[in-house]
């Protein structure tokens, strides 16, 4: 879950909306609204690999027409989501656009691909980081889409809140059994990562092996259906 989440509307350009229950994007002729994200990085244990993969999550509950929204890093991290506004976003710098997604329907999660913003930000010793989510081009008429942000109250924001999620393929090299791991770190709660683990294992000889190992996958090799375990991770 975020450490903070907010948007900033050049409409009115000293209000704050940090408190508010939804996050707000937009492009149009009457003003512009982009997110601002920060995830605290500091109790996160993760190793990347040639598989890894980060993608921010948002779960849309209103939008009127498909939005074309891009995912940027911003190296400001001093904000707070009580007193940010556009006059003072606007003086932040904003790296080139990491993805895009077309958002379109209301009630579905939408997910963008922010590897190498996460790998740099681990590299340089981030203990947070900062996202900017924009519509990519301008919109007609009074057109928004809306997120949830983690202070509604109406239901689990554990649950409807944005996610940064972490996943790896950590498969293991035994030629008769074969287990893949996916592992996500999703939701921090009460200081709490929940790691899943997503095995997967071929048998042979109606014999079974467990294996959690972080080495490579062997060539040519398959897998069956998975089953889940999880544990919880305290963070330091």
């Amino acid at each position: 879950m975020a450490l903070g989440d907010t948007y900033v509307d050049a409409l009115n350009p000293d209000a704050m909306f940090g408190s508010e229950p939804y996050l707000k994007v937009a492009a149009t002729y009457s003003s512009i609204c982009p997110i601002f994200l920060m995830f605290n990085l500091s109790g996160v244990s993760y190793v990347f690999n040639a598989s890894s993969e980060v993608k921010v999550r948002l779960r849309c509950f209103n939008v009127t027409s498909p939005h074309v929204i891009t995912v940027r890093l911003c190296p400001n991290n001093t904000w707070t989501e009580e007193y940010l506004t556009f006059n003072e976003a606007s003086n932040f710098l904003r790296n080139a656009v990491e993805s895009y997604t077309t958002v379109s329907s209301w009630e579905v999660w939408y997910e963008w691909e922010v590897t190498a913003i996460v790998r740099a930000a681990f590299v340089q010793g981030f203990d947070r980081l900062t996202l900017i989510l924009e519509v990519a081009s301008n919109q007609t008429g009074l057109d928004s889409v809306f997120f949830y942000s983690k202070d509604q109250r109406s239901l689990p924001a554990s649950d409807y809140g944005p996610q940064l999620v972490f996943a790896y393929i950590a498969p293991a090299t035994d030629y008769l059994d074969i287990a893949i791991e996916i592992v996500t770190a999703a939701i921090v709660i009460g200081g709490t990562i929940l790691v899943i683990y997503l095995s997967s294992k071929k048998r042979r000889k109606r014999k079974y092996k467990s294996h959690f190992q972080n080495k490579k996958l062997q060539e040519g090799q398959k897998h069956a259906i998975p089953r889940y375990q999880i544990q919880p991770l305290t963070c330091e």
